[in-house]
């Protein structure tokens, strides 16, 4: 990716799954890339489920980390906790 191309979206299982390329005569196997893709799509899906998981228990252990600093049981009050770092806010490349 250079300066000049456009910022990338995010792409999601569905979208691979509907992607379709041009037929050439002397080019890829479609169902060769077809099973690919529907693989690549899979594995996007699983990615997306695990930080989605991931994420909620990451809230929840902020949660508990920021209750614990408000009661004093942690003795590093001026460290600060990483709580507020979420997928949706990371910058895409």
């Amino acid at each position: 990716m250079t300066r000049t191309d456009p910022p990338r979206t995010r792409t999601n299982p569905q979208e691979i799954r509907r992607k379709n390329f041009t037929v050439r005569i002397r080019g890829l196997d479609p169902d060769e890339v077809r099973f690919f893709m529907a693989g690549l799509a899979d594995d996007l899906e699983g990615l997306q489920a695990q930080v989605a998981t991931l994420t909620l228990e990451n809230d929840s252990l902020c949660g508990r980390a920021l209750g614990l600093r408000q009661t004093r049981w942690i003795s590093s009050p001026t460290r600060p906790l990483a709580c507020s770092t979420r997928p949706n806010d990371w910058p895409t490349r």
